[in-house]
């Protein structure tokens, strides 16, 4: 199967070193030192953003089951990093906190079981997966994102030891433990992960997905009774929200880390808010109360990557419109836009997408004005398309 990633810039590379090194072909002499040629050559784009996220949640990517050893933990991560490396990818996005739990060694929060089967219990040998992801990547040249899941904990009926220490931060909520995003220490928690991710490992950037309140039915009633004063109980939600996103942008700029985050792909449908899309789904901003307009027209994240998982045309939420939408959104600001496109239904026959969908949806993506980027969800329906 054709590389569904552009190869357009390595082709002009390759054209443009064998032209340099062609036999016969006399070197061009050294230009004169000019101290305004600096200054008037226009700058080269900045290169396209080809992206993959790799899940931990349920063992979707890596590791690929529980209870490997370090050595298969190791050859693991250099079979998929030698594989990224191949596909033209140049940014992974390594989800290296699924629940309240995590793939690196941490002062906050516990050993993930999706190592090995239990939570807390680190792999052997003082073996550390991120620290083996950040060396594997970049010794391929390629920029890791420490990709976390802010607000959502655990299964109820599994054993999480970050919620029975914290049980006051806790609320459940269908079937899932949470992180009560109203309660100040939340915030404190979540900042402490991502600073000791910043200061302890080289990691490009500090990712954040689509999970934020679980739905407009979220038990904080009593939170909102002691932390709401004057605002409604939807404002506060947006503002607690915002508060984690922008307060999250100070501790990585600290570190000089990127920031960025995956919302779903509709702010918000212009029947509800004028100044949402033309489309009918369900919107982040009021069932998560997540305003990514808010960050992006704030400079609260380096760049934003809209999960936007419909074929084109489709009836209720249209990839070009949803494209239009994002690019309207960024316009005249700094933030980037990387698209999040669902390799994932590409890869699933009973999804019956037509066979160059994902195809398409890349190349729209590389031709618009303002889109800087893509990632694929993920790592596993890539590995299938090839």
């Amino acid at each position: 199967m054709k590389n569904y990633w552009s190869i357009g810039f390595f082709l002009m590379c390759a054209g443009l070193l064998w032209i340099i090194t062609k036999p016969g072909v006399d070197a061009m002499p050294a230009p004169a030192p000019d101290s305004t040629l600096e200054s008037d050559s226009p700058a080269l784009p900045p290169p396209f953003v080809n992206g993959i996220w790799i899940a931990s949640l349920y063992n979707i990517d890596f590791p690929p089951r529980r209870g490997m050893t370090p050595a298969e933990l190791q050859a693991e991560i250099d079979e998929m990093a030698g594989n990224c490396a191949a596909w033209g990818v140049t940014d992974i996005f390594l989800q290296v906190r699924p629940h309240g739990d995590v793939l690196y060694a941490s002062g906050v929060f516990p050993w993930s079981a999706e190592l090995n089967g239990t939570e807390g219990v680190p792999p052997g040998g003082g073996f550390d997966p991120l620290a083996a992801w950040v060396a594997a990547a970049h010794e391929r040249g390629l920029q890791l994102h420490a990709w976390v899941n802010p607000y959502r904990l655990s299964v109820i009926n599994a054993d999480s030891l970050f919620a029975g220490t914290r049980s006051e931060l806790v609320v459940a909520h269908d079937g899932v433990y949470w992180l009560d995003p109203g309660n100040p220490g939340t915030l404190g928690v979540i900042l402490a992960g991502v600073e000791e991710l910043c200061r302890d490992y080289d990691v490009d950037g500090i990712h954040f997905d689509d999970y934020f309140y679980p739905g407009a039915d979220f038990n904080d009633a009593g939170t909102f009774r002691a932390y709401g004063r004057e605002a409604t109980p939807e404002a506060w939600r947006i503002d607690n929200v915002n508060a984690l996103i922008a307060e999250t942008r100070a501790v990585t700029a600290a570190y000089g880390r990127q920031f960025g985050v995956s919302p779903s792909g509709i702010w918000a449908n212009a029947s509800a808010v004028p100044a949402g899309s033309d489309t009918d789904g369900r919107q982040s901003l009021t069932d998560q109360y997540a305003d990514s307009l808010a960050w992006i027209q704030n400079g609260w994240v380096d760049y934003i990557a809209p999960q936007i998982y419909w074929e084109r045309g489709h009836p209720k939420a249209d990839l070009n419109v949803l494209l239009d939408w994002w690019q309207s959104a960024v316009a005249g600001t700094d933030v980037k836009l990387y698209i999040g496109l669902a390799a994932y239904k590409q890869a699933d026959p009973g999804v019956k997408w037509p066979e160059d969908e994902l195809t398409a949806q890349q190349a729209m993506c590389e031709r618009a004005d303002g889109v800087d980027g893509t990632v694929w969800f993920h790592y596993g329906a890539a590995r299938t398309l090839r």
